[in-house]
């Protein structure tokens, strides 16, 4: 375990530890229906030190009380195994960070699996053009997933565009990702030329 240190019964066992996000769950489908519910899962993702070290069987858990209370989702979110994601395209990376799962095998293949099509899952994990379409050919095959885009939409207002036509991204600056009432890297990433030409966008 990390955050959840809690002793009582909203933490300690797996499914103490799940009660929460299962219960917040039941409670939205309820209100607007699996169909218009999603999930978020990062099983890998170390942030704030809000990872599990027994992830397979947190995540496990959760995935099978979802089935079983036949919570046909809009679509699960999965976040890629590339190690920590705040991390990911750092010059230098923190090596003080925590590494509880690097002597374990990491693969998103056990959600997968205990999941089996129940409903659509989106994947997320610094894709590019060509290694998105490369996972959705290869290992993904035979999955009912897509690829989802977090960074690059920022500085691609224009990404579905550039996907379709194989355009490369505009690189972001993750140095204004959040900064507070600035337009400065928010919406003023410029338009591919090829979408202003294609009457998408004004120049």
């Amino acid at each position: 375990m990390a955050v959840n240190n809690r002793t009582d019964s909203w933490g300690g066992s797996v499914e103490n530890r799940s009660r929460f996000l299962l219960e917040v769950i039941k409670a939205v489908v309820e209100e607007i229906g699996a169909e218009r519910t999603a999930l978020r899962l990062s099983p890998f993702a170390l942030h704030q030190n809000s990872y599990s070290s027994d992830t397979w069987e947190q995540t496990g858990h959760i995935i099978r009380k979802l089935k079983e209370g036949g919570y046909k989702l809009a679509y699960l979110s999965l976040v890629e195994p590339r190690g920590d994601p705040s991390q990911l395209d750092v010059v230098t990376p923190d090596p003080s960070r925590p590494q509880p799962f690097k002597k374990q095998p990491q693969s998103l293949d056990f959600i997968f699996d205990q999941w089996d099509n129940f409903s659509p899952i989106f994947v997320a994990g610094n894709y590019k053009q060509d290694t998105a379409a490369k996972t959705l050919d290869g290992p993904y095959k035979n999955r009912e997933v897509a690829i989802a885009f977090g960074r690059p939409y920022i500085s691609n207002p224009d990404l579905v565009f550039r996907l379709k036509h194989n355009l490369p991204f505009s690189p972001y600056n993750r140095d204004t990702f959040y900064n507070e009432k600035d337009p400065v890297g928010y919406n003023d990433y410029p338009f591919s030329q090829e979408a202003i030409t294609a009457g998408l966008a004004q120049a």
